[in-house]
Parts: C-alpha cells; sequence; structure tokens
C-alpha cells in the first residue's frame, strides 16, 4: 500500500463531539455531593438525579425569578427532548434570558445552536455574536468556536489571521482542538508560511495532553518524514497510542499496517485485532477488511457466517468491495451460503451504481443469462459497455463479441474489432484469439 499523508481537519463530530461535553454533557454547575441549600440548588440536584417531579417545578419558579442557571437547565431539557417535548425554540427562549445576563453556557449553546441551525432557522452572524460573548469571558471552548469561525468564514467574514489569534487564546488554556487546529495551519499555511516543525510542536503538545487525533497526525507525519526525520518505530507508537485511546482512524491504520506489513512484520492476528476494533464503532473498510479476514481464514479460522455478517454491515454502508464480494458469495455459494441469484444481484447492482467495473461486468452477465434478474440483452449491453469503458479486459471482449453478433445491439463489425483490440493489448487470450478467427492483425 502507498503512504498517503495523513492530515486530519477537525471533522463535524470533533466539533459536536466538544459542544456535546462542554454544553449538553457538562453540568450547568459543577457536580458535587454537598449542594446548597438554595431552592434553585435543590432543583438542580433533584434534575440530576432524574427526579422530575421535584426538579421541574423548582427550575420552572426559578427560571420565571430569572436565575440563569434554572433558565440554562430548562433549555438542554428543551433541547434534548428531555421530560419535555423537544422544542428547540423554547430551548433559545430560556437560553435567550440567561444569555442576556452574561451566562457563558448559555451564550455558547444558544450560538452554537444559531450557527448550526440545529432545529430552527440558521443564523450565522447571530450564533457568532453569542459564541464570541463567551470567548471574551475567558471561555476557551468558544474561544476555539469563534477560531473556527473566522477560519472557516462561518457567520463572519474569513480572516485567517484572527483565526490564529483565538485559537492561541485557547490553546494557552490547553484546549487540545484549538491546539490541533494551530498544528494544522502550520502544516497547511493557512493565512501563515507552512512550517512543520511548528506543527509538529503544537501536535505534540496536543498528543501529550492525550489527543488522540493529534498522536494520529503525529504519527503520519513521522511516517512520511515531515518536518522531522523518517522514524517508523515514532509513527507506530503514536498510531497505537491514539489507537488505544479508541481514535478510530488510527485502529484501521493499524490494522493496514500489519495486514500488510508496513513498517513492521506482517502480523494477520494483530491486523484482525485492529480491524475489529474499527469495526465495531462503524467504520465500513474495517469491516470489510474483518469480514475478508475471516472468509480467507487469515489471522483465524474460516468462519464464512461471520465473514457475512461483517461484509454486510459494511455493504449496508456502501462499501464498493464488499458490495462485490458479497454478490460473490451469494452467486458461487461459498463455503455452504446457499447459492441465491436475486441475493447476489441486488448487492451485485449496488455496487455497480458505484463504478465498480468487476461488478458492472457481472451485472452486465446477469441480464444476459437472466441470473437473479429478468433476461434483457439490452441491459446487459448497457452494463457491460460500462465496464468495458473502464478498460476491464473481459467486458472488452464480451462486448466486441456482442458487437459482432449484434447481441443487444447492432451488428457493427469494426466497432468488434475495435473493442477486441483493446481486450487483446491487454493480453486477453479470449480476444486474441478471436481476432485471429476474424483474421484481424
Amino acid at each position: 500500500m502507498n503512504k498517503t499523508r495523513l492530515i486530519v481537519y477537525p471533522s463535524l463530530f470533533i466539533i459536536f463531539g466538544l459542544y456535546w461535553y462542554y454544553v449538553i454533557e457538562g453540568n450547568p454547575i459543577q457536580r458535587s455531593d454537598k449542594y446548597e441549600t438554595t431552592p434553585v440548588s435543590q432543583g438542580l440536584k433533584a434534575y440530576h438525579a432524574k427526579n422530575y417531579t421535584v426538579a421541574i417545578p423548582i427550575l420552572v419558579e426559578n427560571s420565571e425569578l430569572g436565575n440563569v442557571k434554572a433558565q440554562y437547565t430548562l433549555g438542554l431539557m428543551y433541547d434534548r427532548g428531555e421530560y419535555f417535548d423537544h422544542d428547540a425554540n423554547k430551548a433559545i427562549e430560556l437560553w435567550g434570558k440567561a444569555a442576556n445576563q452574561g451566562y457563558w453556557r448559555a451564550e455558547y449553546a444558544l450560538g452554537q445552536m444559531l450557527l448550526e441551525g440545529r432545529g430552527v432557522k440558521k443564523n450565522g452572524s447571530e450564533g457568532f455574536k453569542w459564541i464570541h460573548k463567551a470567548a471574551v469571558q475567558g471561555i476557551s471552548i468558544a474561544q476555539y468556536g469563534v477560531g473556527l469561525s473566522y477560519q472557516r468564514g462561518d457567520g463572519i467574514s474569513p480572516d485567517q489571521d484572527k483565526a490564529y489569534y483565538w485559537f492561541e487564546k485557547a490553546a494557552s488554556q490547553n484546549n487540545t482542538s484549538a491546539i490541533y487546529a494551530l498544528g494544522y495551519m502550520n502544516q497547511r499555511g493557512l493565512g501563515i508560511p507552512p512550517s512543520y516543525s511548528k506543527a509538529i510542536e503544537w501536535y505534540t503538545k496536543g498528543a501529550e495532553l492525550d489527543d488522540a487525533t493529534s498522536m494520529y497526525v503525529l504519527g503520519g507525519m513521522y511516517l512520511n518524514g515531515d518536518g522531522a526525520p523518517l522514524d517508523n518505530s515514532l509513527a507506530i507508537d503514536w498510531f497505537t497510542k491514539a489507537a488505544q485511546k479508541n481514535y478510530m482512524p488510527a485502529q484501521n491504520r493499524l490494522g493496514l499496517i500489519y495486514k500488510n506489513g508496513l513498517i513492521v512484520t506482517k502480523d494477520d492476528g494483530l491486523a484482525l485485532e485492529w480491524f475489529l476494533k474499527a469495526a465495531n464503532q462503524g467504520d465500513a473498510e474495517s469491516q470489510y477488511f474483518y469480514g475478508l479476514m475471516t472468509m480467507l481464514g487469515r489471522g483465524t479460522e474460516n468462519n464464512i457466517n461471520t465473514a457475512v455478517e461483517w461484509l454486510t454491515k459494511s455493504a449496508n454502508q456502501s462499501h464498493p468491495e464488499s458490495l462485490f464480494v458479497l454478490s460473490g458469495i451469494y452467486f458461487y455459494g461459498l463455503d455452504g451460503i446457499e447459492k441465491n441469484y436475486q441475493t447476489s444481484a441486488k448487492w451485485l447492482k449496488l455496487s455497480a451504481e458505484k463504478n465498480n467495473s468487476k461488478s458492472q461486468f457481472l451485472m452486465g452477465l446477469s441480464f444476459l443469462k437472466g441470473l437473479g434478474v429478468v433476461k434483457n440483452k439490452q441491459t446487459a449491453f448497457i452494463w457491460i459497455q460500462k465496464a468495458a469503458i473502464q478498460n476491464n479486459p473481459e467486458a472488452q471482449v464480451l462486448l466486441g463479441l456482442m458487437y459482432q453478433e449484434g447481441v443487444g445491439v447492432h451488428k457493427d463489425i469494426t466497432l468488434a474489432k475495435g473493442w477486441l483490440k483493446k481486450s487483446a493489448k491487454q493480453g486477453n487470450q479470449r480476444a486474441i484469439d478471436n481476432l485471429i478467427k476474424m483474421h484481424v492483425d
């Protein structure tokens, strides 16, 4: 497998995850067994214990009296659909009341909801305004959010200098997302001259703070020699640390490394172990490789039923190779799986629609012979032509023969010879033999 640069930009799931941790999963107040004896504190204590019968009347009453923690908590409940029916507008109303009193959690929650348009009409500029209010209070997650808005031009005109400024503010408080963002900006040269050495400094800081994404990217930089000498041992160390923190891309990467014997001794058992960890998190490629290796008995005993289970999970995510392999299992009835042309055709069609030339060729054969589908020579021709255009030699020779015999298309000897020649140039003996029969040099 060719080495590829391992550059990861903070994806939406990271952003949403941070939002969920700080605002949704984080408590409106510091959790403690030693709650204050004020009514609102007793209401919050009951809320955390999921004793809504006690909590709701207290929170509603104190919210109406202007208590920001009560307003914020009720807003969370409406946003979550917790006890109340989900009502984004009600959440905004309550958060707005708390935000107007300067309560940072409400400012940030309100800003995120408006910026994302989550359950309400998107209002980027208004969302940015509220996140900025929380940021100037020194809240690192909000500072990171402001930096991200400037970087993307989300709710504000893009400005890489200001993005860097706000990321640095958040990074000074050890916000690992901001630290990662600074590494990325230095690595990619966003608004600044690219500097792999500075990128490594930031990624290392993030990794030392247990940020799995930084660990993973560091591994890639040492693997590729970007800003540092090539160091396969360090690359594996960082990939492993990230994978041990349940970071799915690192688990998948280690699976590939051990499966293919890249920079380490080939080890199918370890490859399976890492693929399974990523597969259990829903990674389609890892599900495919785990299923394939289980089918082939690599690193484990052959188990076709387990293989089909994982290949199906991967195929349900439209992974092209899984679709193709599954179709073959049912087409040929491999390892005791009952032959089923209809099921095969279902998976084959999905794979063919993803431009897999092998699947397109087999789809054409299925229509040509009526295997699992209603026989249709014209449709067969269309699929075989698609595969031939992608330089599939078997499809090219069959397409040539279909033109030669007028199967599913008007007979055309010139086109027949042309497609047979294309296949013959790839060494296809069947094409060569047919050209000889046609007395074509």
